[in-house]
């Protein structure tokens, strides 16, 4: 027990020793009698553009099941998501937030999430884009009516967001 006891002793003394000579080495303020010329540094303001990390889903996709594209236009504050007959280019869906329910929108880590349901097509709809190289969409569409289910990989056709 007396060994214990030296050995604390002597290593609190050093341990005070240690903070001693760390204060003793730093001059006080009132010692030093002269001031260097200080020289101000300017720098530029420099402009980063970095990409946004709030999420969004923005462009076209080809479902090749059914040769149609769906356009998105999808964030924070937008809500609208065309459907549209891939050959002709004619309108067959436009879901807003006027047509729509339980529209959900998450960006995480994982990657951004878009769905909702649609009364008046009896479906609920599930777009995934996860964080990969690839641009293409993981797409999940239930029907309701007819209990049926349509899950595909849509590919990326390009950034055409309709106005």
């Amino acid at each position: 027990m007396k060994k214990l006891h030296a050995i604390a002793f002597v290593a609190s003394v050093l341990f005070l020793g240690f903070f001693a000579v760390g204060c003793g080495s730093t001059p006080a303020p009132e010692t030093v009698d002269e001031v260097e010329d200080t020289v101000e540094e300017t720098s530029e303001e420099v402009s980063v553009e970095r990409p946004s990390v709030s999420g969004s889903i923005q462009g076209t996709w080809y479902d090749e099941k059914y040769d149609c594209d769906w356009t998105l236009d999808v964030g924070a504050s937008n809500k609208s998501i065309t459907l549209r007959d891939a050959k002709s280019g004619s309108l067959i869906y436009k879901f807003t937030e006027n047509n729509t329910q339980n529209f959900d929108f998450q960006a995480s880590s994982d990657g951004i999430t878009v769905q909702f349901d649609c009364a008046a097509k009896s479906r609920n709809y599930k777009f995934k884009k996860a964080v990969s190289l690839s641009k293409d969409l993981d797409m999940d569409i239930y029907n309701s009516k007819y209990n049926t289910r349509h899950q595909t990989v849509i590919t990326y056709k390009g950034y055409k967001v309709e106005e």
